[in-house]
């Protein structure tokens, strides 16, 4: 008889512990499979930072004769300097854009096999991502449309300005899930948003620790490291293209460390949600049970609920009271920033009176 994979609710202690167990133990497979992508990337990058660092030693080299406005557009390498950062963030920004949505459909699948005790490999995964690719790039233009749409609303004066933060914070959290229910479930690009938005909303504040948590573990495993190599090379008196060069290729690098862990955590995520709300792990222990000992799961497909119904209000009550929390926490964040800045300039002008005055 086929057994079911053991799926529980978990708190958020247990849901780090049982990502960080899971990535250790798929390392090599779950780096291979960021690799296949990230690596030809980074290759790509660095080229293209080759020409512009060399633009940017001849600007850092250059003495004039006296400092005007019209000195910066004379600085010899100033044009290249211009054109080979603007192809750089174009032909990156692209393919990065690419590239990072792939890697995270093959990737979230392979996490969610070996999460269900399925064994993978790099080609199975790739595999899975070549049957979706086409609806998992077009959720992701439709999550960059949203987010678009709030960019705008921010530019309203007053309503936008305080609207923004609160709202693109929950939009963030809410639409985490696309590429799972895309990938896993099978649904269209609208459809894994909307499946997306439908389990996140109810557990709002738990999905947002959970991505605030990986986030600082983000910056544990990349922004430490990388700062460190960076200091140490102008300790060193690197020449800037070493430089630029070195923290381009350490930061990719990292990033294939931090990606699958992160991307572990949300994909666990996910299911403790589905078992939360769908009581999926019951419905998987009876899909056991029913099959024959010979017969396999299906691979790489969770049981497909019905997607919630059409005139479900896009934000409830509840919603709306978690982004009055939300704004009243970021203005309440400005406000001691700002006081705490007020206070400092009146220290520093008490200072300065007392030590004029002796």
């Amino acid at each position: 008889m086929t057994t079911a994979p053991i799926l529980r609710p978990m708190r958020v202690a247990d849901l780090l512990d049982t990502a960080i167990r899971l990535y250790r133990k798929n390392f090599l497979t779950f780096m291979a499979i960021v690799a296949v992508l990230y690596v030809p990337l980074i290759m790509i990058n660095g080229l293209l930072g080759i020409p512009m660092a060399q633009a940017a030693e001849e600007m850092t080299s250059f003495k004039p004769q006296s400092y005007r406005e019209e000195v910066l557009p004379q600085l010899p390498g100033f044009g290249r300097y211009l054109l080979w950062g603007g192809v750089q963030l174009l032909v990156s920004g692209v393919l990065g854009l690419v590239a990072n949505t792939l890697t995270t459909g093959a990737l979230a699948w392979a996490i969610s096999e070996r999460y269900l005790e399925r064994p993978v490999t790099v080609g199975a995964a790739y595999r899975a991502l070549s049957r979706r690719w086409k609806p998992l790039l077009g959720a992701f233009l439709l999550i960059l449309l949203v987010y678009l749409g709030l960019y705008v609303m921010a530019l309203i004066p007053c309503i936008g300005w305080l609207a923004f933060l609160p709202a693109m914070t929950f939009t963030y959290t809410c639409l985490r899930f696309a590429p799972q229910a895309v990938m896993l479930e099978g649904h269209r690009p609208a459809d894994g948003l909307r499946r997306s938005w439908y389990l996140a909303r109810p557990h709002f504040w738990r999905v947002f620790g959970m991505l605030a948590l990986l986030w600082l573990l983000a910056m544990l495993i990349t922004a430490g490291p990388s700062s460190l190599i960076t200091y140490g090379a102008i300790a060193f008196r690197a020449s800037y293209m070493v430089r630029t060069l070195l923290t381009t290729v350490v930061s990719a690098l990292l990033s294939l460390l931090y990606v699958p862990i992160r991307l572990t955590g949300e994909t666990l995520l996910y299911y403790d949600l589905r078992v939360r709300q769908e009581g999926l792990d019951l419905e998987m222990e009876l899909e056991a049970l029913a099959q024959a000992p010979a017969e396999r799961p299906t691979e790489g497909r969770s049981p497909s609920p019905a997607l919630p119904p059409a005139r479900e209000p896009l934000l409830s009550p509840r919603d709306w009271r978690n982004l009055g929390i939300l704004l009243g926490v970021m203005v309440g964040v400005v406000f001691l920033c700002l006081v705490a800045y007020l206070g400092l300039v009146a220290l520093v002008a008490g200072l300065s009176a007392l030590h004029g005055g002796g």
